[in-house]
This record gives C-alpha cells, sequence and structure tokens, in this order.
C-alpha cells in the first residue's frame, strides 16, 4: 500500500497479521531495508547511484517488545522459557523496513529434546596453574 503524501511503502495489514501470529521466542530470520551512508567526501551528484541495502538478522522474537518494531535477540536462556527475563544482543527493526521473515524453529519449552553433540576436548582440558 502507498502512502501518496511522501512516497514510502507503508507496512500493509496482512504483514502484521502475520507478525502477530508468530510465537514468542520463535527463531526467525528477517531480511530487511538498512539504513546507510554515501561516501565521505564530497560526492559528485550526476554519477552517484544510491543501491539498497538488503540485511539479514537471525535471532529469537521478541514479541511485544516495541511497537511498530521487530525485536530479535541473539542470545535467551532456554531454561528461562516461557517467560524469558534475561537476553543479549537485542536488535530492533521498524516492521516498515522489513522485506521478510522466515520462521526457523518454533517456540522451544524448557525440556525440548536435542541434538547434543560432545566435543570431548572442551571438557578434558584444565585450567592452567600460573
Amino acid at each position: 500500500m502507498k502512502n501518496k503524501s511522501n512516497g514510502l511503502f507503508a507496512v500493509s495489514r496482512v504483514f502484521e497479521d502475520q507478525v502477530e501470529k508468530l510465537d514468542p521466542w520463535c527463531l526467525v530470520q528477517i531480511t530487511w531495508r538498512d539504513a546507510y551512508d554515501a561516501p565521505n567526501g564530497w560526492t559528485e551528484t550526476d554519477s552517484y547511484k544510491p543501491e539498497d541495502q538488503i540485511a539479514s538478522t537471525v535471532g529469537y522474537f521478541w514479541k511485544d517488545c516495541q511497537k511498530d518494531y521487530v525485536t530479535l535477540c541473539a542470545t535467551m536462556f532456554d531454561s528461562e522459557l516461557p517467560k524469558v527475563h534475561t537476553v543479549g544482543n537485542v536488535t530492533h527493526v521498524p516492521t516498515s523496513m522489513i522485506q521478510s521473515i522466515w520462521l526457523i524453529e518454533k517456540q522451544r519449552s524448557n525440556n525440548s529434546e536435542r541434538i547434543q553433540v560432545h566435543n570431548p576436548k572442551a571438557r578434558s582440558r584444565k585450567p592452567r596453574m600460573a
């Protein structure tokens, strides 16, 4: 849907409805139009050709964190599910900049089955004494 006043594309109601259907703390990938700077210094207006910068971010969906934004966290603690209290590396992307959202994994519970990989080197290391 195009906003006639300034030429910007507004977020469609369909997209907002899809975001609302996502479970909190599911793992998603979003692609979004990023803000960017032109090269520093003098820029020749006749030859300058700006190009969209499309970014991709993967994270846990923090539902209802901020109005008109999709918020993702890179780190959260499964032991706190379903009510997460601590997150790390939070990214807020305006919904109007988002191109797509892909569901990677539905919300887990704190007792979800997982594939566990054992790294014997990590467990066999002993602390060094100074």
